[in-house]
């Protein structure tokens, strides 16, 4: 009898304790499209006249846009366990009037990204070949749903990164951070034709 009531209490905690260790979390991505200045000027000189927009008519356009980029947003959703931490975009979520194709899924697991693939885990077998950034802390600290984050920005002054020590290191929305300890909760990253700010907007524990 006590072994058997031993038994269910065992069974229990250990329920519990792996439900406390897998988090869901809802990311907010705001995707703007940039036009870098030297290729902004050479659009507006080399307009040709032959094209069938009129050169006024794409020259206000150009100049609109850099006013006013174009964005989209969408939902990222993370799904954090100890050994994997897998990242996917809700489809149905996407806004805005700019069109950009983005990841279906990614894993992260060991400070690697990996790529969606056919394969039998769904992912590639090896991460994604880029170089890593190195980061530094500023010495800022931002709230994000209460808790309260250091801000790092990479030597390259390319990528932002919000990182908490009061939630596991495993959460992560997909973003590398080195020997940065702590869980990433929002990150803003400049690449050469967009700029994605990436924040959590929901977060829950053992769903």
């Amino acid at each position: 009898m006590y072994k058997c009531i031993f038994i269910w209490f065992f069974i229990i905690g250990s329920f519990t304790l792996s439900a406390q260790r897998q988090y869901v979390c809802e990311f907010t991505d705001t995707i703007t499209a940039v036009i870098p200045d030297s290729v902004f000027a050479d659009m507006l000189i080399n307009t040709k006249p032959d094209i069938e927009i009129p050169p006024e008519v794409m020259k206000q356009f150009l100049s609109q846009v850099k006013q006013k980029p174009l964005s989209m947003i969408q939902t990222r959703m993370v799904r954090a366990e100890i050994d994997r931490t897998v990242i996917s975009i809700d489809r149905s979520s996407k806004a805005g009037n700019l069109t950009m194709e983005t990841f279906d899924s990614i894993l992260y697991k060991n400070d690697e990204i990996f790529l969606d693939s056919a394969s039998v885990s769904g992912f590639a077998k090896s991460p994604l070949n880029r170089p890593r950034k190195q980061f530094v802390a500023t010495g800022k600290r931002v709230n994000i749903l209460n808790y309260a984050c250091d801000e790092y920005l990479s030597t390259d002054s390319t990528c932002y990164m919000w990182v908490t020590s009061e939630l596991p290191d495993y959460v992560n929305p997909g973003i590398r951070k080195g020997n940065i300890q702590g869980a990433v909760l929002g990150f803003e990253l400049k690449e050469p034709a967009s700029t994605t700010k990436t924040i959590l907007v929901r977060f829950g524990r053992g769903l």
